[in-house]
């Protein structure tokens, strides 16, 4: 009985029979054609019979992998095309939009052209005259694979990304970070009866805030604050003081209080008393709450009865009255 013969496939190797069929083996007398997948080449015996068990192959059928031009590069001769069959010697240069200029030789070998010189283009750096920004580049071109990092001077944050890389003479990113003039954080009002324009905690350089007061309160400082490169100018927000106290005219009134002055600050108790001759009627002490006297009216001075001395016949009685 004749042997069959199983044909060993190796990476990339294909084997189809005289009926163009894909088979792993063939009869006794038969044959197959070797060939390789699409982007190898093949190198040995591609033509097999079968004899008896046995290929009658003299050197092993092999495909080796073409090689393709990495980015950047062009083969001198334009008429060439990829892929390149294993094997095949080849001139190659940089692409023309490249400033290398050298020709080399190279044979694929397996899927590689070797390590070749490189290719490449230096970046131009944009001026950064009006931008505030600061990099660490030493001029304004810098070669292929720099990265450049960029910072910003003080008083502003650096918005975007902070390094930026040459890559064939395109920045990447393209766009430089951009410098944002640093905002303010405005001091929390909780406990200070302050109130202000401003709609959060966090306001961007240049804006003024107006401050005010609630009900009962007088303003003590500036009433408007600058965010100025992340400082507040003035630095100190103003004060809520509670409203004083006018007091009235004690003019003509036989009244006396051990106020200083005509104005009592808040929570101050004026405490009045009358003249002699003159007895108070209501209360002494007054209150100032919030620019309020509590009560509001003040007491009043009634003149004292005299009795005088005892005259012949007459007892003469003196009033000294009225609401003064």
């Amino acid at each position: 009985m004749l042997s069959s013969c199983n044909i060993n496939i190796n990476a990339h190797v294909i084997a189809r029979n005289p009926s163009d069929e894909v088979v792993t083996s063939i009869q006794d007398g038969d044959y197959a054609e070797l060939s390789c997948d699409d982007g190898y080449t093949g190198r040995g015996t591609a033509h097999v019979t079968c004899s008896d068990g046995t290929l009658d192959t003299t050197e092993p059928f092999v495909c080796f992998e073409s090689c393709y031009l990495p980015d950047n590069y062009e083969f001198k001769d334009e008429s060439l095309t990829e892929p390149v069959e294993d094997g095949l010697h080849v001139d190659i240069r940089c692409a023309d939009n490249f400033p290398q200029t050298f020709t080399i030789k190279r044979s694929c070998n397996n899927g590689s052209f070797g390590t070749l010189p490189p290719c490449s283009k230096p970046c131009s750096l944009p001026s950064l005259d009006g931008t505030n920004l600061m990099s660490d580049a030493t001029g304004d071109v810098v070669e292929n694979g720099t990265v450049v990092t960029y910072s910003c001077h003080d008083d502003y944050n650096l918005n975007g990304t902070d390094d930026v890389l040459c890559l064939y003479g395109d920045l990447i990113p393209p766009d430089l970070p951009q410098c944002i003039a640093k905002p303010c954080s405005l001091p929390s009002l909780d406990g200070t009866n302050l109130m202000s324009d401003a709609t959060g905690d966090v306001v961007e350089n240049g804006t003024v805030v107006t401050y005010s007061c609630h009900d009962d309160y007088n303003l003590n400082g500036t009433d408007d604050v600058l965010c100025l490169y992340g400082d507040l100018i003035p630095p100190d927000l103003p004060q809520c003081i509670a409203k004083p106290c006018s007091l009235p005219s004690l003019d003509g009134t036989n009244l006396m209080s051990d106020a200083t002055g005509d104005v009592v600050e808040n929570g101050t108790v004026v405490t009045y008393s009358c003249h002699d001759d003159y007895n108070l009627n209501g209360t002494d002490d007054v209150l100032c709450l919030y620019g309020d006297l509590i009560p509001p009216d003040l007491p009043q001075c009634i003149g004292k009865l005299h009795i005088g001395q005892f005259m012949p016949d007459i007892l003469i009685i003196e009033f000294y009255s009225g609401y003064i």
